[in-house]
């Protein structure tokens, strides 16, 4: 089941047995209550990664009042920042069609390349007449 994590919470615990383990607590809306609710599993490498306002998938089981998750084959670290930003830089690249040419981007545009002007009011590659090989 996806949540959205409102607070999350790691806490170092040993268990009776004298086991140290690492608890983690998540807060999140119950659309089925209509409230928050407190659900707790064991802390690992990818609940380290979870955040405020991430969604995550875990398995939840209710014991009493109580709720507990436990990570599942879907359960994944979240991203980095980083990560997110190689993603929306690449959709960019997309959009603005980064590995296309000027020439090409006006085409699909409907429009045409402007030859850039420099403060002289002259073009700045002037086409040398002197160059053209017919």
């Amino acid at each position: 089941m996806q949540i959205s994590i409102k607070e999350i919470k790691h806490e170092n615990k040993t268990s009776q047995a004298g086991k140290d383990f690492v608890s983690c607590k998540i807060k999140t809306w119950s659309e089925n209550q209509q409230k928050d609710l407190w659900i707790s599993g064991f802390g690992n490498s990818i609940t380290e990664t979870w955040a405020v306002g991430d969604t995550v998938d875990v398995d939840l089981e209710q014991k009493g009042e109580y709720w507990n998750f436990n990570l599942n084959n879907n359960s994944r670290p979240s991203k980095t920042a980083l990560d997110v930003l190689k993603e929306i830089s690449a959709k960019l690249d997309v959009l603005i069609g980064k590995d296309k040419s000027t020439e090409e981007l006006a085409k699909e545009l409907g429009g045409e390349v402007v030859p850039k002007i420099n403060n002289k009011g002259q073009e700045e590659n002037p086409i040398d007449v002197s160059e053209i090989p017919f």
